[in-house]
């Protein structure tokens, strides 16, 4: 017996989940802005989802903005824990990798663990 193949509708429903539409976005758009006082991390994925899934809205130029400014934000802090690790400062890279954690929640996990694995290894060489 042969199977026929679904149509086209059928397959394009096995991708994957549709992103979400306009509307959506611009609730992301609007949940990243409250998160932004908790959470930094949060805000950083709902501004970099809006934009994508926002294109050309005025609200996706903002929130790309957004996105890249913490992004950088996020940056730099790694650095800077990093160099404090270099530098042998463990006690101000401790206390800073704990607000680290707290400010960029998920979106930081793995940076946090990493870092946190670099100042193990840093307090048993001392």
């Amino acid at each position: 017996m042969k199977h026929a193949s679904p149509d086209a509708s059928v397959r394009e429903g096995n991708r994957g989940p549709r992103p979400p539409l306009k509307a959506e976005a611009k609730t992301l758009y609007s949940k990243a802005s409250g998160e932004r006082r908790k959470q930094l991390g949060v805000a950083m994925i709902g501004y970099g989802k809006a934009a994508m899934h926002g294109a050309g809205e005025d609200f996706a130029k903002d929130a790309q903005k957004k996105a890249s400014a913490l992004r950088d934000q996020y940056d730099k802090e790694v650095a800077g824990l990093e160099e404090l690790i270099r530098t042998g400062e463990l006690v101000p890279a401790t206390k800073k990798l704990s607000e680290f954690r707290k400010r960029w929640g998920p979106a930081g996990k793995e940076d946090t663990k990493r870092i946190a694995e670099e100042l193990r290894k840093a307090r048993q060489a001392q």
